[in-house]
């Protein structure tokens, strides 16, 4: 819920996208959880980014990860959010091993790695590198390369 509404509009003033930081804004001193992790093992911060690649994906656009976090961090900044903790809290995660740092996006077949997170007390202090890993594919073992499945035995194989 939280990334379709920064994702579709991160770059516009839309009333829409306007109303939706307000709403967050104001349900976030109110004991939203920040590091909650979900079904598909990601925090709000990193279903944002999952988030966020399959919409630009899905329209074709390029994918501004840097206009999102500041937007987002913004927020969490004016909610009174201590970047820095929450920065540590999130990597944090990953290190335990608790959360994912990739994510799939089916539009491409490709996945889509957060590599890096530097973070600080100021959302000018933090900084992303995302990788898109290329697209995902079976490998075929070298000795069954040349086999179709299905196909005609040939008489030289026995």
């Amino acid at each position: 819920m939280i990334h379709a509404s920064y994702n579709e509009n991160v770059h516009t003033t839309n009333y829409r996208f306007i109303e939706w930081r307000l709403f967050i804004k104001e349900i976030i001193p109110k004991g939203l959880e920040l590091h909650s992790i979900s079904d598909q093992g990601r925090t709000p911060f990193l279903d944002l980014f999952a988030g966020h690649v399959k919409f630009y994906y899905s329209k074709g656009l390029d994918l501004p990860f840097h206009s999102l976090l500041k937007t987002w961090l913004e927020d969490l900044e004016e909610c009174g959010i201590d970047l820095d903790e929450y920065g540590r809290k999130e990597s944090e995660l990953k290190q335990q091993g608790l959360v994912s740092w990739s994510f799939y996006d089916s539009w491409s077949d490709s996945e889509w790695l957060l590599l890096d997170m530097s973070y600080g007390a100021f959302p000018g202090d933090w900084d992303i590198s995302i990788e898109k890993a290329g697209k995902l594919f079976v490998e075929v073992p070298e000795e069954e390369s040349g086999k179709i499945p299905g196909g005609w035995i040939e008489e030289d194989a026995f």
